[in-house]
């Protein structure tokens, strides 16, 4: 892992993970050190330790992001078309 300048006031964050390099471009350098601080303590933690997937389902994900976002910001159309494509199209392939 390192951080360097690519120009003035850009900063490029590099490590390895998954036997790949990679690399991400940051416009502050004291957010390149703590995204560089945050792969490190991931690198530690182990994969399993930084993500929280498979925990919660596709059905109760949508059914908590329904409440929270759609219900209170979207247009009663929006929601109606968001349901039937939920309903038709990502369910059914992706399942509950």
């Amino acid at each position: 892992m390192s951080i360097e300048l690519v120009k003035r006031g850009v900063w490029r964050v590099r490590w390895r993970e998954g036997g790949r390099n990679r690399s991400k471009v940051i416009g502050r350098k004291g957010d390149a050190e703590a995204f560089d601080a945050e792969i490190r303590r991931r690198q530690r933690m182990g994969s399993l330790g930084l993500l929280d997937s498979g925990r919660q389902t596709l059905s109760e994900f949508t059914e908590e992001w329904w409440d929270l976002h759609a219900l209170p910001n979207l247009a009663r159309s929006t929601q109606v078309t968001y349901s039937a494509l939920f309903d038709t199209n990502i369910e059914p392939r992706l399942g509950g």
